[in-house]
């Protein structure tokens, strides 16, 4: 596994100071001659083709394909980048020039042997994006030679780090060769004292911050009870996570260890996949949601999951099957117009599709504009509504599937159960519409837009006042504004 440098849950929002987002190269060319950052004693210091460019000592963690979490150990620094930014980083830790490094990638592109190409197509590279964003993390340590502007080290940090790097690997192993239940608490208390405490002191007057907006006449006392257990649930959630990456015999041992029936919400799943047109299920970033897709899948289901992006764990499990089960299926989908479409055919075929739907959407500009098109809305406009009297707008991807299919949509949650070990698996009220009343027209009938807003929405509040500190997106709802304190330095 990834050594644990950075305070918080693979895959999930991440506390301030957040990671800067790195592109890596652009073929665009830098609209100025030079790029300038900021010496140690605050002078401006130009970056140029010609700068030798030395940064700090960097630990990368593979977050998935393609992408990296870069931290500089002994402090908060964080950048987030590709596998080219990393390598250019690589070269500048050796003291590269800037030029050399743009023809090293100019060549790279152009294949072995194009000098000429190499040459010519270096002057196109833009590395600005990078390495400002570098030097923002504190990753520069000195610009032809004179210092760049960077945090210092701190000792105590710096030791943490080190003993995170050793000795925290090598416990998790041990820990995690032994039963699941007895694993599962182990690994808590010993994610708890790596991580998830200094997560918590960092980041805990933004989350109070957010508590009281949201829950104005709560008691103080009540309030900084929630705060400490969001962090805490943070923690659980993470290892969860981490569990999905195992193979699905573990997974699956994972649910019947852990997962407590809920014969209610059961009902509900069977009462909604009876009217035999697929099933909507949508979720939220709330409790142990890692786990949805393969509570869905052992119970002999055929699964279609919308994510933010899809990795080769997620191909891996595409793979697998349950005996006694041929049915059984999970396939991912990354959003775009293509993956809609799949979808709305596989709830045609009687399928399931879960939907994580606090996410407002898609994220992908041509799938929204596709959707806004078949309700007649101006391309990219959003829903309002309102969370815990917050404005909330969403986007129409869970009433445009259910136009499409006429399937039912049925809001779940995985959550912990209070002072427990166990989680159960709820649904909310099925959200399906009344049957036409001329029963000779066989058309499915739809409910509104809104409608389904309201149903998910509504459900989704009622999951968030009942237990806040699960819902993960607590850091950045209602704003990401907060106590200056928010921002110490994490452990």
């Amino acid at each position: 596994m990834a050594t644990p440098l950075v305070d918080r849950p693979t895959g999930e929002p991440a506390p301030e100071p957040a990671p800067r987002v790195a592109p890596g190269t652009s073929t665009t060319p830098s609209p100025t001659a030079s790029l300038t950052i900021r010496a140690a004693n605050d002078d401006p210091l130009p970056v140029t083709d010609a700068s030798v460019v030395r940064t700090f000592a960097l630990v990368p963690q593979a977050l998935k394909s393609g992408q990296w979490l870069v931290v500089r150990p002994g402090t908060a620094g964080v950048l987030l980048t590709s596998d080219v930014g990393l390598d250019v980083l690589t070269r500048f830790r050796r003291g590269a020039a800037v030029r050399d490094v743009k023809a090293h990638l100019a060549r790279t592109r152009a294949g072995a042997g194009a000098d000429a190409a190499g040459v010519e197509g270096a002057t196109r590279i833009n590395l600005d994006p990078l390495l400002k964003s570098a030097a923002d993390a504190g990753f520069i340590k000195s610009v032809d030679g004179v210092r760049a502007r960077a945090p210092r080290l701190d000792v105590a940090r710096l030791c943490l780090h080190l003993f995170k790097i050793r000795l925290y690997p090598s416990l998790f192993a041990l820990v995690d060769r032994l039963p699941l239940a007895l694993r599962e608490r182990l690994l808590f208390h010993l994610q708890w004292w790596f991580e998830g405490r200094f997560a918590w002191d960092a980041g805990r007057a933004r989350t109070r911050h957010n508590l009281g907006l949201l829950f104005p006449d709560a008691d103080p006392a009540s309030l900084d009870g929630k705060t400490r257990e969001f962090y805490r649930q943070r923690t659980r959630s993470h290892l969860s996570f981490l569990t999905t990456r195992k193979d699905v015999p573990q997974v699956l041992r994972w649910l019947d260890v852990f997962v407590k029936d809920d014969v209610e919400g059961e009902e509900r799943l069977r009462a909604s996949r009876a009217a035999g047109r697929g099933l909507i299920v949508v979720s939220a970033h709330y409790g142990c949601f890692w786990m949805i897709p393969a509570w869905l899948f052992q119970r002999g289901l055929k699964v279609h999951v919308l994510m933010a992006s899809v990795s080769e764990r997620q191909r891996a499990l595409e793979r697998a099957w349950l005996p006694g089960r041929p049915d059984a299926r999970l396939k991912f989908y990354s959003p775009s117009l293509r993956s809609l479409i799949d979808l709305a055919q596989a709830l045609a075929d009687g399928g399931v599709v879960l939907v994580y739907a606090d996410t407002h959407g898609s994220r992908d500009t041509a799938s929204q504009r596709f959707v806004h098109q078949a309700w007649g809305k101006a391309a990219l406009a959003k829903t309002p509504f309102s969370l815990l009297g917050h404005p909330f707008p969403v986007e129409g991807g869970v009433s445009w599937l259910h136009r499409q299919s006429g399937s039912p949509v049925l809001p779940a949650v995985l959550h912990p159960r209070a002072g427990s070990w166990r989680v159960r698996m709820s649904f909310g009220e099925p959200l399906m519409a009344p049957p036409r009343a001329d029963e000779s027209d066989a058309r499915p009938a739809f409910l509104s837009e809104a409608e389904i807003t309201r149903g998910v929405y509504g459900q989704l509040e009622a999951w968030i006042r009942q237990s806040p500190e699960q819902w993960v997106y607590l850091n950045g709802f209602p704003t990401k504004n907060s106590d200056p304190r928010a921002t110490r330095s994490q452990g």
